[in-house]
Formats: C-alpha cells, sequence, structure tokens
C-alpha cells in the first residue's frame, strides 16, 4: 500500500483529496554475508500509486440590473382656465379634468452567472522509479531457520508516470509537470527465512520504503510517496 504526501503553495486551493492506493516492486539484490552482519546494494523497481478525488470549482458572479417602465396612474386634477371678475373682485375660473399621468418606475432584478473552471474528477496517478539501495544486513541463523533486518538509503531514478493533477482552473497531465530525475529515500525489510539446504532459501516479512527528498523540481509544490507491506524473496547462495 503506497501513500504521497503533497505540500506547497499550489495544494493551497486544490480542494481535493489524496489517498492511497495498490502498487508493487520487484527486484535483486546482491549481499556479502558474515556471520551476522553483511553489506550490499541491489535493483528495484518500484511504482508509487495514489487516488485524488477533486471536487469541481466555479464562480458565481451576482449582479443587480435596473430596469424602467412608465406606468400610468388615472387621476382627477383642477386646472384654471382663466379669470373672471365679480364686483370688482378678480377670480380663477377652475375646471375638473379627468387625465392620466405617466410615472417612470424603476425595478430592479438580480441576475447570476456562473463560470465553471473545473469540473470534479477521480483519479489513480502511478510514478515508477528504479532504486539503487545500499543496504546493511543484520541476521541471525538458527538451524534451517533464520531472522534478519535489512536496510539502507536509496537513490531513485524516475521510469515514468501516468495521471493528472489539480490545479485552481482545471487539470495538468503527470507527464507536464517538472519531476526531478533523481530521487533520495529508504528501504527497510524483515526476513524470516527457511533454508532449503545449504544454497537456496525462502523468506518473507515486512517492508517499509520511501522517499525523503522533493519529487518535483522548484518550491511551488512538494511530492514524497512511501509504501509499507510484506516482501517475498528467494535467495541464492553463491559457493
Amino acid at each position: 500500500m503506497t501513500r504521497t504526501h503533497y505540500s506547497g503553495d499550489r495544494t493551497t486551493d486544490w480542494a481535493s483529496t489524496v489517498s492511497g492506493g495498490r502498487a508493487f516492486a520487484f527486484g535483486a539484490e546482491l549481499m556479502r554475508q558474515g556471520e551476522h552482519f553483511g553489506l550490499g546494494t541491489g535493483l528495484h523497481y518500484m511504482t508509487y500509486a495514489e487516488r485524488i478525488e477533486a471536487q469541481g470549482l466555479q464562480d458565481e458572479t451576482r449582479t443587480t440590473v435596473t430596469s424602467y417602465h412608465l406606468s400610468g396612474i388615472d387621476t382627477t386634477v383642477l386646472i384654471v382656465n382663466g379669470t373672471v371678475w365679480i364686483n370688482g373682485q378678480q377670480y380663477h375660473a377652475t375646471q375638473m379634468l379627468d387625465t392620466t399621468i405617466y410615472v417612470l418606475v424603476g425595478t430592479d432584478s438580480e441576475v447570476v452567472s456562473t463560470n465553471v473552471r473545473r469540473n470534479a474528477l477521480t483519479r489513480s496517478n502511478r510514478t515508477s522509479y528504479l532504486e539503487i539501495p545500499l543496504l546493511f544486513d543484520a541476521h541471525l541463523r538458527r538451524g534451517v531457520w533464520s531472522f534478519a533486518v535489512r536496510g539502507g538509503p536509496t537513490l531513485g531514478l524516475l521510469q515514468g508516470r501516468r495521471g493528472a493533477l489539480p490545479t485552481t482552473s482545471g487539470y495538468t497531465d503527470l507527464g507536464d509537470e517538472a519531476f526531478s530525475e533523481l530521487v533520495l529515500g529508504y528501504t527497510i525489510q524483515g526476513h524470516v527465512r527457511y533454508h532449503l539446504g545449504e544454497l537456496w532459501s525462502v523468506g518473507v516479512g515486512p517492508a517499509l520504503r520511501g522517499q525523503l527528498t522533493n519529487g518535483f523540481q522548484g518550491e511551488g509544490l512538494h511530492r514524497r510517496a512511501s509504501a509499507a507491506g510484506a516482501v517475498i524473496s528467494v535467495g541464492y547462495r553463491l559457493p
């Protein structure tokens, strides 16, 4: 089971969840064994898997729009249509007039517009490395059984990647990202081994491995992968 941890400024607005995935590793190791300790190297092909669940991102803009129209109001108005003199006094002559008055009326309405920046996506990513370990071994044998702990630093050479990473406006192909060609890491193995005579043996045990340095170039995005699982091995003692 492998896991990948992302950090950096580019992950701030990812709105995504990264979970582990199942992967595999295989390889060969050559050890020079003493009575209780050993030293050696090897060649491992390791694939790290991850599952990214990215949410959809969208921007919503609300705009207030005012529209105008004329509204008619029926009313009666008093108008002055002249003057008259009565007993030397001037008076205004008035008349009631039915009419319609039009009033300019403004109406506010809200317009909502949505801009989809990114659709939701679930994607499985895989990156592969050819790892060269420097191995240190401590072992103890009792009859046909032996017990060992083996591990050390590794130098990983990037071999391939497949998948996609989210951005705030879409997705980028993993092949277009600037990966580091060399990554420092570690490996730790435990072995319970059963010896079939003096030359052949089979073993099984837990295994841990991971990356110590950033898998990407630059400072905007940091990536470190790790794995935990079991190792099954077949051993042959050179005469």
